[in-house]
């Protein structure tokens, strides 16, 4: 089985505290470089229909309120809180759910044009609680370059 038919198998999340670590994650990358692009914003939800997040929990503003208690978490206790409570609720999950959940961040880190230091940080740090594999990163990093060389994210 080829790697695009294994994510098809994973590519609606109906687990509410999944959906919900997910969405923690996106935002943590999104304010990692301490400004929030609409690029990105778009970005959050072009994954959440993608995953059919919004659809699966009957709400439109589902998303908007799970972003808007990330970054309430994020102001009030810090990134290292929100970063336990992606790890308490995304560390029981598949393989490939993490993988999906690592190629996202990759995207996200770069739709605004800039790979930055601290998005780096962020992404090195929900690999390491996640315990997503070595293997993994490698093989997310090479799909993601392959596909970054002939496309624009911005275009996507």
């Amino acid at each position: 089985m080829g790697l695009r038919e294994q994510f098809e198998k994973y590519d609606v999340i109906t687990d509410e505290d999944i959906a919900r670590g997910i969405v923690y994650a996106w935002t943590a990358m999104v304010v990692a470089d301490a400004r929030i692009e609409p690029a990105e914003l778009n970005a959050l939800e072009s994954f959440a229909k993608a995953h059919n997040i919004t659809q699966e929990f009957n709400q439109e503003e589902w998303l908007t309120e799970t972003v808007g208690e990330a970054l309430s978490v994020y102001k009030a206790e810090g990134p290292e809180t929100l970063l336990a409570i992606i790890q308490k609720q995304l560390n029981h999950t598949s393989v490939e759910s993490k993988r999906l959940l690592l190629y996202s961040l990759m995207q996200l880190a770069c739709v605004d044009g800039d790979f930055d230091d601290r998005e780096l940080d962020v992404l090195n740090r929900v690999v390491e609680l996640l315990d997503i594999s070595r293997r993994d990163v490698l093989m997310m990093g090479m799909l993601f370059a392959t596909f970054k060389q002939r496309f624009s994210w911005r275009d996507l």
